[in-house]
């Protein structure tokens, strides 16, 4: 065998102890601690490399809005039943009942539904013959359904904190004579012992706010109301008696003439079947014992200016309603307007006539178109 070389033999010996320091870890680390010790005194190895862990993914917290209360929320239905109509509730603030009808509302209904509110609304009727009902709630009955105890005027307020952050306003409409002027808060409204309602509506507004200044604007003026009550005398329980009973008569025009000849009152109407209104009401003086005026029912005819200064007296404006029968001024002095013969008004003495003030007389003559109904009963 050939000797090896000595550069060869060198190579050997390297190959050799690193394969054994690869090969026995434990070696290797005995040799790497010697030459540790080995070093200087005072001299740090460098640390080893650790791999860079990136930071934890911490994004900035959000913003908590704090919970808002929910807005309170004012919600209501209301129920006007007419006899022999099928009652049923309105959405807020809408008329209940029928302004045209010859019927009146005989009980009412007034459900809350208000959420998020602490509160009532409370509401009572006064019926006709009968008086103010107690204080009624959440859709329980004020008055009894029957026609003749119908109801003739309202009341509404709001209790708890609904009453303290909300104004309510109600108006009715009075049979003859329309709607009344808005009532605030408990307030009465309508024409109690004299007449009936045909419907009602009922309004609620906050006290504060934008919303507060229109409502008020809308409801709570002098304006708006004004005539909240019907006054009660006897003047009036005539007028709207003779209203009531017009209600289911028709005319070919917007006019209606009732005259009452035992009371001796006229009462001019204007509107339509269901929905006359009282225009003008007056004293007449109908025909006397003898010579009593015609009943039924007619139509405007003819008129003319005055008659009667062949007979010593004149009679002016006149208007015709049926055959010799006429609607025309007292007696005065023949072709005088000032000086009165006979000015009596209110009592039966005429010869068959409807004697009127010279006003009331010349105001038919001038503005009561031919074709219009007179009923005379």
């Amino acid at each position: 065998m050939k000797k090896m070389s000595l550069s060869k033999r060198a190579l050997s010996v390297v190959l050799s102890v690193t394969l054994a320091a690869t090969l026995c870890p434990a070696t290797a680390l005995a040799d790497e601690v010697a030459a540790q010790a080995d070093e200087p005194a005072g001299t740090t190895p460098p640390a080893a490399e650790q791999p860079t862990t990136p930071p934890a993914d911490n994004p900035p917290a959000e913003t908590v809005k704090p919970v808002e209360k929910p807005k309170p929320v004012v919600d209501y239905r209301t129920m006007g039943k007419i006899s022999g109509v099928k009652a049923k509730y309105e959405k807020k603030g809408a008329v209940t009942g029928k302004t045209v009808s010859t019927k009146p509302i005989t009980y009412i209904k007034i459900k809350n539904d208000s959420k998020n509110i602490k509160g009532n609304i409370t509401y009572k009727v006064r019926m006709a013959d009968k008086g103010w009902t107690g204080w009624k709630k959440n859709g329980a009955k004020a008055g009894n359904g029957k026609t003749k105890n119908a109801v003739q005027a309202l009341q509404v307020k709001l209790t708890g904190d609904l009453g303290k952050q909300y104004n309510v306003f109600y108006r009715v409409y009075v049979v003859g004579s329309g709607w009344t002027g808005w009532g605030k808060n408990g307030e009465q409204v309508g024409a109690p012992k004299v007449a009936n309602i045909r419907a009602y509506q009922v309004k609620i507004a906050p006290k504060k706010g934008d919303a507060a200044k229109k409502a008020n604007k809308k409801y709570n003026t002098k304006k708006a109301r004004k005539n909240r009550t019907v006054s009660n005398g006897s003047e009036q329980r005539m007028k709207f008696a003779m209203a009531a009973k017009a209600q289911g008569q028709s005319s070919s025009t917007k006019w209606l003439i009732l005259v009452d000849t035992h009371k001796n009152r006229v009462c001019v109407l204007k509107g339509k079947k269901g929905q006359w209104n009282v225009h003008k009401f007056f004293k007449c003086s109908c025909g006397a014992p003898g010579s009593r005026t015609v009943r039924g029912k007619f139509v405007i005819q003819n008129r003319g200016l005055s008659f009667g200064e062949d007979k010593g007296y004149s009679c002016w404006y006149w208007t015709q309603f049926h055959g010799n029968y006429l609607f025309h001024s007292v007696l005065y002095n023949p072709g005088s307007q000032r000086s009165l013969q006979d000015g009596r008004l209110g009592m039966n003495l005429s010869h068959g006539c409807v004697r009127l003030s010279l006003g009331n007389a010349k105001w038919i003559n001038r503005n009561i178109p031919r074709g219009t109904k007179v009923w005379t009963y």
